[in-house]
């Protein structure tokens, strides 16, 4: 079963490659390609690592950003493994995922707790607790021209200013479920309560940013 954005470009060997390797090797439960964005540059969420709390705060405060190849520091995007080799990732982003029928069957597919963000990270994490592999298969790739597909656009209108609010608060309330599903039994409650404050602050500045792009 693919998975795949409607804002994007799937260039020849794409599928068959991913299918061939995802039908070769039993396990491996998910597949993404390499994920360029319009400009070409290459697309940070389609090599991610689980937003652990650490790994968060070390994104968040800008210490992926100074050590961008560490893997104590740039674990969010698993920035010490290399991009132009085949390896196992925690995760990868929703606009390119190719996965056996059987696996989604046997996790249930997709969590509807999340509505706009945040599915693609449940779902990868759901097939690592399966005992099963998430690959980057960079030998192929497509483009994403991210944000077109949620209906962002380049303009200063109101209804585009409506839509990044939307689109910025599900992705600050992914956080929050995706942190109480996974990771608020595995951490003190203290950290519990540093997250979700963290989270709220977040939200307050990105609204800001928001405002303020359209004044």
């Amino acid at each position: 079963m693919l998975f795949l954005n409607p804002d994007t470009i799937v260039y020849p060997n794409t599928l068959n490659k991913t299918i061939n390797y995802l039908a070769k090797n039993d396990d491996v439960g998910l597949v993404t390609c390499l994920i360029e964005l319009a400009d070409g540059s290459f697309q940070k969420e389609c090599h991610r690592g689980f937003p652990t709390p650490w790994r968060a705060f070390c994104h968040f405060s800008g210490l992926g950003k100074l050590f961008p190849n560490s893997k104590i520091f740039a674990g969010y995007f698993l920035g010490h493994l290399p991009k132009n080799t085949i390896h196992e990732i925690d995760a990868c982003v929703g606009a390119f995922m190719l996965v056996k029928k059987k696996i989604g069957d046997k996790i249930g597919w997709w969590d509807e707790d999340f509505f706009w963000y945040g599915d693609d990270l449940d779902f990868c994490y759901r097939i690592k607790q399966a005992k099963l592999k998430v690959v980057f298969y960079p030998e192929v790739k497509i483009t994403h021209y991210q944000g077109a597909s949620s209906g962002i656009k380049k303009t200063k209108s109101k209804t585009n200013k409506e839509t990044k609010k939307r689109v910025m608060v599900a992705s600050i309330e992914a956080m929050r479920v995706f942190y109480q599903k996974h990771y608020q039994r595995k951490y003190p409650r203290l950290v519990g309560v540093l997250v979700m404050t963290g989270i709220s602050w977040l939200e307050k500045i990105r609204l800001f940013q928001v405002e303020k792009q359209f004044k």
